[in-house]
């Protein structure tokens, strides 16, 4: 971009100023084509017909004009073809700068944005408490907080995705949960489950503190209500779009929530800039495959745990599976781990049919370096060698000897079993995208409408299947349709990665993917939240 001197900048400020007056019209003008286009859905007639396309087609000459007038703010300011393909990337990601890959999303590369989660939950936590009842803050203090390590697993844990299963899928309520781990992390409580608590009190602290802009959004309250009162099962989803509604209404947006009806009846009616409705879809952690696959690591541990046990053989036993976990030969596997106690090389790799496998011996008793909570990521770091920030391997399985301790500076008898599936079946079922959870979002845009779908899901899977996930999603796009009577001016996808870091502080960070067709515009996506529960 060329400095500007006096005349460039005086011609700027001109082209500025035409383009919010040609923006401002585009917006007038798309409110009547939603409006033509919701008449034609339900009472389709030439009449109809002819005055949604005299809409569509003034739309179409605003919006020309008003991409002519940036295409010649880009010449005055000389932009080079880097300049414009940066610009052109921030609009289509949604991230600023874009991340599509894994590894540009991790705790040294994305900056912390706004205030401490903690000094947020401390601050807004006690808002969203007055809100519930005291018969259901009663009946949730009393149900007790344990770690996943101590819930009937005698001292294992075995994390898949960045989460233990035990944690997202709890006994109790999913919204008692939320309550008790936001609660015990303000106390630095010893039953801090960390692993729930990495999704959980982002979420929490972000719903507390929009609580008063939230409240005044028509259908708010009912749903606020419903986190409590609804099933457990629908907690995550329900949260998710009260944080979008209250994005919404942070970001100038007049919203409100719609009671679902017999019909296609899509999440929030959002008025402004023209009418259009809003659907919110966020897709479990866990698919049924990948649920599967943790349970038949999980017994392979059991087994292989109990017998080095009984060996004094500690350390960690690195499984690369070539096979499907429900095909490979367990007490095979079991008896070649085994017998690497006695390979010359400690550290070598071995080849089998079925994969390959490393042992890395430790000692009885392994110094973590520092006090420090049971299982905290540093502590799996120092004993296992395992990243929680960016996990390497699919999942881990674990278990110390001195896993009663609330707080260790040594890890006792330490077992582990770091495992990796490179089977095509495996990494195909692992790879999923998010591709029905966006076309359900879609089918529920009634006929007629502008709809915009907000769908989220939870990443933790290696970089190679999370990459995977995200450019399979991408392409899958290029090619998918939606039905001729809706408009998607643009779909927003957040991408969310919470994690325990360092003592196991939940460390959540937020990324979001703008797909716009070519109808669509870069203009409108700006006017609604990219991020919503981080800043």
């Amino acid at each position: 971009m060329k400095p500007l001197n006096d005349d460039n900048k005086n011609a700027l400020q001109a082209l500025t100023t035409e383009a919010d007056a040609a923006k401002r019209e585009l917006e007038s003008i798309m409110r009547g084509i939603a409006d033509a286009r919701r008449i034609f859905a339900r009472n389709p007639s030439d009449e109809s017909r002819r005055k949604m396309e005299e809409q569509e087609k003034e739309g179409s000459a605003a919006n020309d004009r008003f991409n002519k007038i940036v295409e010649s703010m880009a010449t005055l300011l000389e932009l080079t073809e880097e300049e414009l393909e940066a610009t052109d990337a921030t609009e289509t990601s949604g991230d600023d700068p874009p991340r599509y890959h894994r590894e540009q999303l991790t705790a040294d590369q994305v900056a912390p944005t706004g205030e401490d989660v903690g000094v947020l939950l401390a601050r807004s936590f006690d808002r969203l408490l007055r809100l519930i009842p005291k018969s259901t803050l009663s009946e949730y203090q009393a149900s007790e907080l344990d770690a996943p390590w101590l819930k009937g697993t005698n001292g294992l844990i075995s994390i898949v995705k960045g989460v233990a299963p035990e944690s997202e899928y709890p006994q109790k309520h999913r919204f008692a949960q939320c309550v008790g781990e936001s609660r015990a992390w303000l106390m630095n409580a010893p039953g801090y489950d960390m692993f729930a608590g990495a999704s959980l009190i982002p979420q929490i602290a972000r719903l507390a503190e929009r609580l008063d802009v939230l409240l005044e959004i028509p259908g708010a309250k009912k749903r606020v209500r419903s986190l409590w009162q609804g099933s457990s099962r629908d907690v995550d989803s329900t949260m998710f779009e009260l944080l979008v509604a209250a994005g919404c209404a942070a970001k100038g947006r007049s919203v409100e929530f719609l009671e679902p009806s017999g019909e296609k009846t899509p999440d929030l009616r959002c008025h402004d800039p023209y009418p259009l409705v809003i659907e919110c879809k966020r897709k479990r952690v866990l698919t049924e495959y990948e649920l599967i696959e943790e349970r038949a690591m999980r017994e392979l541990f059991g087994k292989l745990d109990a017998r080095a046990r009984e060996a004094g053989m500690w350390g960690t036993f690195s499984l690369h599976l070539s096979v499907e976990s429900r095909a490979a030969p367990v007490d095979e596997i079991i008896t070649c781990l085994l017998q690497m106690r006695f390979a010359s090389d400690s550290n070598g790799r071995a080849i089998y049919s079925w994969g390959t496998a490393t042992y890395t011996e430790s000692d009885r008793l392994v110094n973590i370096g520092c006090q420090t909570r049971m299982y905290s990521p540093m502590m799996l770091n120092a004993v296992f060698d395992w990243n929680s920030d960016l996990a390497e391997w699919d999942g881990l399985v674990c278990r110390v000897g001195n896993y009663e301790e609330s707080v260790v500076d040594m890890a006792e008898e330490p077992v582990g079993l770091l495992w990796t599936n490179s089977s095509e079946q495996a990494i195909k079922k692992r790879s999923w995208g998010p591709m029905s959870t966006l076309r359900e979002a879609i089918e529920q845009i009634p006929p007629g409408e502008f709809g915009i779908p907000y769908v989220a899901y939870q990443e933790g899977a290696r970089s190679a299947i999370a990459d995977m996930r995200t450019f399979n999603f991408a392409e899958w796009l290029k090619e998918s349709s939606h039905p001729a009577n809706i408009r998607v001016p643009f779909a927003r996808i957040f991408r969310l990665y919470p994690r325990p870091l360092e003592h196991g502080a939940p460390d959540f960070i937020e990324s979001s993917m703008n797909f716009i067709p070519d109808y669509g515009d870069n203009i409108l996506p700006g006017l609604f939240p990219s991020t919503v529960i981080v800043h």
